[in-house]
């Protein structure tokens, strides 16, 4: 499955779907009080720039399909990723490993 996200994470439509969602909930989000409150205390604390929704759908909106791939192949490359287990059986926690091509 990384392999094949690696490849092709998204087809243009499902962009489109995701970025209409996405922009949708956040609208949505900031209607509440709480929520703006939120935002401004993050953007404080976080030293960074209070984007208007204006500024945030456009930065949604110019996200592109070569982003999303490049950003799949940092982020699911399979020698970046670590995993434990948990169980009594090693080997089933081995037999998971084996076809990512590591050792557990």
């Amino acid at each position: 499955e990384l392999d094949r996200f690696r490849a092709g994470p998204a087809t243009a439509e499902e962009l489109s779907r995701s970025k209409e969602n996405v922009k949708g909930r956040m609208v949505l989000a900031l209607e509440s009080t709480t929520a703006r409150m939120n935002r401004l205390g993050s953007s404080v604390l976080s030293g960074m720039p209070l984007l208007s929704v204006d500024e945030m759908v456009e930065r949604i909106d110019a996200v592109t399909l070569e982003d999303i791939e490049g950003l799949a192949q940092d982020l699911f490359a399979p020698e970046k990723l670590s995993a434990a287990g948990i169980g009594a059986d090693q080997s089933v926690f081995d037999s998971a490993m084996e076809p990512l091509g590591v050792l557990a």
